[in-house]
């Protein structure tokens, strides 16, 4: 009789598991050598647990044993990666000679709920080959059952006894109905075999709640003075998987210019943003309603300050690059219109104005708490 080897049984129990092999009977069949994990993830997925991670959730699930051989002959592949609204699993089942025995794929808009569902799955399937007792259960299931033991020798036949007597004569009815045994006692219900239990489906991961989101970085921007000006900006928000809601503040230093040679107008920008925007794997796109003050200092023969209110609605589109689990860098650019335009005269002269339309491209850094 043979036995089998946990690893054998184990690797026999995915196949099982996946339910999506080439042929029926690959699910039960005996898998030689074992199986063996592959573990990858891409940069979108860097937040998600490592390898060793992986394999000490699965283990917790079972009890703290390892299901896999370093040197088995089938191979189970794990994939991870980021998509536009979620994180995606990828599960394949390779034999030994190469060849795809079975995949499933999971998503989640959440990762460490993405791996709970994964080694839930694999844990279904091989939980019930892990007994130790498993071995011993197939040997006895197999052995033909002990046969009746030999009857025993009967007593000699009795001496045969004196003739039959008369038949007495019936008692009364009222003594028969009196004397009559009571009905049989009904036949018991037939018994009912239970099914047995299956397991139940993993539950629908709660939604992410949203994380804290700081950044800063340097603005190059045009029509909010009568040239290019460069300033700074930083932002506080709440990021989601696949949105954001983001309170910006902006300052540009002054541009100086000299509408007639007795007048020099110095302007600079003071303002802030709300910004709500919609995110990819790599790329957003945003609303942008901004409003601030420009600060012009006009000197001629004596020095004065005029400030006027600057009100822009536009869009914003961007990519962002993740450097670490928590820090990524973002390049975007704005394209606004200027509904309220600030222009500035002196002496029945325009000396400074905001164009029609307005722009700003931004590159900050991001940290996500």
């Amino acid at each position: 009789m043979r036995t089998l080897r946990p690893s054998h049984v184990i690797a026999g129990s995915i196949a099982a598991g996946l339910s999506l092999l080439a042929a029926p009977s690959a699910a039960g069949e005996v898998l030689p050598g074992g199986a063996r994990l592959s573990y990858a993830r891409d940069p979108g997925a860097a937040a998600c647990p490592d390898e060793e991670g992986f394999r000490n959730a699965l283990a917790t699930r079972l009890g703290g044993v390892d299901p896999f051989s370093p040197d088995g002959g089938w191979r189970v592949e794990v994939a991870l990666a980021r998509r536009a609204h979620a994180f995606e699993a990828a599960i394949a089942l390779y034999d030994g000679g190469g060849q795809l025995r079975g995949e499933q794929e999971r998503s989640a808009a959440d990762c460490r709920a993405l791996v709970d569902d994964v080694t839930l799955t694999l844990s279904v399937a091989m939980r019930p080959l892990l007994s130790p007792s498993a071995p011993d259960a197939t040997a006895s299931a197999e052995a033909p059952p002990p046969g009746p033991p030999p009857a025993a020798p009967g007593p000699p036949p009795a001496a045969p006894g004196p003739p039959p007597a008369a038949p007495e004569p019936p008692p009364p009815a009222s003594s028969r109905a009196q004397a009559a045994p009571p009905p049989p006692p009904a036949p018991p219900a037939p018994h009912r075999a239970l099914s047995p239990a299956q397991p139940a489906p993993p539950s629908a991961p709660a939604p992410a709640p949203p994380k804290l989101q700081l950044g800063a970085g340097p603005v190059l921007a045009a029509g909010f003075a009568p040239g290019l000006s460069v300033g700074f900006s930083g932002f506080v928000g709440l990021r989601w998987p696949d949105a954001s809601l983001l309170l910006e503040a902006r300052g540009d230093l002054p541009v100086t210019t000299a509408p007639r040679p007795d007048l020099t107008v110095d302007t600079s920008w003071l303002g802030g943003s709300l910004v709500s925007c919609l995110h990819g794997t790599w790329f957003f796109g945003c609303g942008v309603i901004t409003a601030g003050q420009r600060r012009s200092y006009l000197r001629a023969k004596e020095t004065f300050l005029e400030t006027r209110v600057h009100l822009g609605l536009g869009l914003r589109a961007g990519a962002e690059v993740p450097l670490a689990p928590r820090l990524a860098a973002q390049l975007a650019a704005d394209l606004l219109v200027n509904a309220r335009r600030p222009r500035l005269w002196f002496d029945d002269g325009e000396a400074a104005f905001a164009g029609a339309a307005s722009g700003a491209v931004t590159l900050r850094f991001v940290a996500s708490f």
